[in-house]
């Protein structure tokens, strides 16, 4: 978000022991410009850039503003709106996401079952109840 990127510049302000106008004096800005960043206001990339440079971020304030501004994907089909039944393959489906995982490997779920038995329909239905637990989007 935009404030993170204002308070990881006076974090690193203040861990280089700069004051307001000393960090403005380096990066060529106004010390009234640089406290609008450090209380939310967006900067553009270069002026981001500037100040990575200034205070010594090998690149991190750039990837905290870019970060924030990275679109969050909502891909998800419309689920049926008269999804009845398969409460048991529900509570299946919820178990798996439920059960500690290594974070270093993706999860898989796989629905099997015949032609036209609802698999894509209950996959749906699930995935539009877990969106919760997906803030970063879903796919």
């Amino acid at each position: 978000m935009v404030e993170d990127f204002g308070r990881h510049v006076r974090a690193l302000r203040t861990r280089h022991a700069l004051s307001l106008r000393g960090l403005a004096d380096l990066a060529h800005i106004t010390p009234g410009y640089l406290s609008k960043i450090e209380n939310g206001r967006l900067p553009s990339v270069d002026m981001a850039r500037t100040l990575d440079i200034a205070l010594g971020a090998n690149g991190s304030l750039l990837a905290v503003l870019t970060v924030g501004q990275l679109p969050r994907p909502a891909q998800l089909p419309l689920a049926m709106s008269g999804f009845v039944g398969r409460e048991p393959e529900i509570r299946d489906l919820t178990a798996a996401l439920e059960r500690p995982t290594d974070s270093r490997v993706p999860l898989i779920i796989a629905v099997d079952g015949p032609p036209g038995a609802g698999k894509t329909t209950l996959a749906l239905h699930f995935a539009h109840k877990a969106i919760p637990r997906f803030p970063d989007g879903q796919l």
